[in-house]
């Protein structure tokens, strides 16, 4: 495998950088505009923008969609403020919280709730979704068809680098009914407040708690109260059975999926030649599947499986692998940046004009087209019967073209 690297965008105009620039960074900025919720922040101190920054990693976007769906799924009766509890983000007690309980603690706090379990058709959730989707669509079209052409590797460029990001979206779509930004919550505490000292009615958990007694309360899946764990007992169906399993192991095999596929377009190929851009964009998204299907294995071995929030969110190690994914977006884009050029029918590539060793040959994804140098000649298009005559040429000749007469 031969890596291909040149300084070749001195030549693109203002606008076209302006062009570029959007449609590299759309994917990204809607992947994250879409999977990433404002905080509901039930604590006298607020995250720093550390405790934030894991929310916009794709492993914590993806996970939450995936947990959305499962939740909803294992749901026996699921209502307006399952769906504003399972959507939210709670920050408790300097901790993120998206666990079961806390979708029931946190009833009493709500200051407006969706007015349908579901996600309305016309609402901005809906929209989002639409875009995602649309996106992840085109984006799968392109990978699968380099299956067959290298057009799509050969228009690799600072507008694609992270289009392979965009097949994520796709898996927004099991959860899209229920992935919802209409609702509000509220840490006022002082109005409405009434004891838990006693059992509610059964399936009543629409009541204020104090801040104080919410933070001090908070649990994982391994310490909850008993009238916690007889509430979550009666309303989800268990993780570990049919429908907790299936939806676990779809998950995990499109994540290997995606890994499996990454990882055998980074395999060197022997005689082949690869821009350092495609190489990179290749590399980037083999460590974030593979990251992905490794740390969800693992925590659904483990059976911390049903937190909206990525368990590890808070660890130094997962702040540390979300800082790899942002430096390696900037990388790519960096790469992008020095190697796109214009090729002649108007697309944007990295690879150089002629191959290296070989300047009579020319990286041609436009369609037939050779290089040339003549001071005088004539050529035929059988195509089109058209015959042109050519002097003092010194560059590519698109199209299919014959030699009629003159000097090469």
């Amino acid at each position: 495998m031969k890596f291909l690297f040149n300084y070749q965008s001195q030549g693109i105009a203002f606008g076209d950088w302006i062009t570029l620039l959007t449609l590299c960074l759309a994917p990204v900025v809607a992947h994250i505009l879409a999977g990433t919720p404002s905080p509901v922040i039930f604590s006298t101190r607020p995250p720093r923008w550390m405790n934030r920054i894991g929310h916009y990693n794709p492993t914590s976007i993806i996970w939450r969609y995936f947990v959305i769906f499962d939740r909803r799924m294992r749901c026996r009766n699921w209502t307006v403020s399952d769906l504003a509890a399972t959507n939210a983000h709670f920050w408790v007690d300097n901790a993120w919280d998206g666990s079961e309980e806390m979708m029931l603690r946190s009833r009493g706090f709500s200051s407006h709730l969706p007015d349908r379990s579901y996600v309305h058709a016309l609402s901005g959730s809906a929209i989002k979704t639409i875009i995602v989707a649309l996106q992840g669509a085109q984006a799968l079209y392109s990978v699968i068809a380099a299956q067959f052409t290298a057009e799509y590797l050969g228009n690799t460029s600072l507008a694609t680098v992270f289009l392979p990001l965009a097949i994520l979206g796709l898996l927004r779509l099991p959860a899209a009914p229920w992935i919802s930004d209409d609702w509000v919550y509220s840490n006022d505490c002082a109005m409405d407040i009434r004891p838990r000292s006693k059992k509610p009615e059964a399936g009543n958990f629409d009541e204020k708690v104090p801040l104080e007694e919410l933070t001090a309360s908070r649990s994982s899946t391994l310490d909850v109260t008993p009238l916690e764990d007889e509430a979550i007992a009666g309303r989800f169906r268990s993780s570990k059975g049919p429908i907790g399993i299936l939806t676990r192991v779809v998950y995990l095999t499109i994540n290997l999926a995606l890994a499996g596929y990454a990882t055998y377009q980074a395999a060197p190929v022997a005689d082949g030649q690869m821009s350092a851009t495609l190489y990179a964009q290749i590399i980037f998204f083999a460590i974030l599947f593979i990251s992905t299907s490794f740390i969800s294995a693992f925590y659904f071995l483990g059976g911390k499986s049903k937190t909206t929030i990525i368990p590890c969110i808070d660890s130094p190690w997962y702040k540390a692998y979300t800082a790899l994914i942002f430096l390696g977006m900037i990388l790519l884009i960096t790469l992008g940046a020095i190697e796109t050029r214009k090729t002649w029918c108007g697309e944007w590539t990295t690879y150089p004009l002629t191959v290296p060793g070989h300047p009579d040959q020319v990286f041609n994804f436009c369609g037939p087209a050779f290089f040339l140098r003549t001071s005088n000649l004539t050529v035929s298009d059988a195509n089109h019967n058209r015959t042109i005559s050519l002097s003092n040429f010194d560059g590519v000749l698109s199209g299919n073209w014959s030699f009629v007469n003159g000097i090469l």
